[in-house]
C-alpha cells in the first residue's frame, strides 16, 4: 500500500512539473503539485486573470498538461469531447482564479475551492467540480453594494457577482502595480 502511495505521489510530482512547465518560466516561481490558487502570489494571479492570448495559453497549458498526461499537449490532436473538458476545466479556473482576486480585495466571501491544489481541481474536474462550475460566492458584507446584492433575487446573486468581474480585476491590477500584494 505504500508503495502504491509512492508512486501517486511521484506521479504527481511528474504531472506537476510539465504542466506548471509554461508558468515557472513565465513567472519566475516554483509550482507544485501541492499549489493551490490561494497560494498563487498577486502578481501571477493579476497576469492569469487579465483578458487575452497569453493568460488564456497559461491557464489552457495547465489544463492541457494534466488531462493529457503529456510534455507538449496539443490541443488540436484532442477529439472533440475532450477539447470541450479542456475548455470547461480552463474556463472553472479561470472563474476560481478571478473569484480569488475579488476575495483579496475584501468583495466576496470565502471560495472554499482556492485551497484545492489545483491540479487536483483538474484532475477530479468531472466527479467533484463540475457541478460548482456556475456557483459564484457571496458577495461580502463590506462591499459597498451589498445592499443592493442584498435585495436582488438569490437566483440573480450569481449574475450580480459575476457583473463586477471587470470591474474587481481593474481594483486587482491597479493594487499589483502599485505593489500592495496580499
Amino acid at each position: 500500500m505504500a508503495q502504491i502511495i509512492a508512486l501517486d505521489e511521484g506521479r504527481k510530482k511528474v504531472l506537476a512539473r510539465r504542466a506548471f512547465r509554461l508558468w515557472e518560466r513565465r513567472f519566475g516561481g516554483v509550482f507544485d503539485e501541492r499549489t493551490a490558487i490561494r497560494d498563487l502570489p498577486d502578481p501571477v494571479l493579476a497576469a492569469l486573470v487579465e483578458t487575452g492570448e497569453a493568460s488564456h495559453v497559461a491557464i489552457q497549458s495547465v489544463v492541457l498538461a494534466v488531462v493529457t498526461g503529456q510534455e507538449k499537449p496539443n490541443m488540436d490532436a484532442l477529439a472533440p469531447n475532450e477539447k470541450i473538458g479542456v475548455i470547461d476545466r480552463a474556463l472553472f479556473l479561470l472563474d476560481r482564479i478571478r473569484f480569488e482576486c475579488m476575495r483579496r480585495l475584501g468583495w466576496v466571501e470565502e471560495d472554499a475551492s482556492g485551497t484545492i491544489p489545483i491540479l487536483e481541481l483538474i484532475e477530479h474536474f468531472d466527479e467533484r467540480f463540475a457541478h460548482q462550475q456556475n456557483q459564484t460566492p457571496a458577495l461580502a458584507d463590506r462591499h459597498p453594494r451589498y445592499p443592493e446584492f442584498q435585495k436582488t433575487f438569490e437566483a440573480d446573486r450569481s449574475s450580480f457577482v459575476r457583473r463586477l468581474i471587470p470591474e474587481a480585476i481593474e481594483a486587482f491590477r491597479a493594487r499589483v502595480e502599485r505593489g500592495r500584494f496580499f
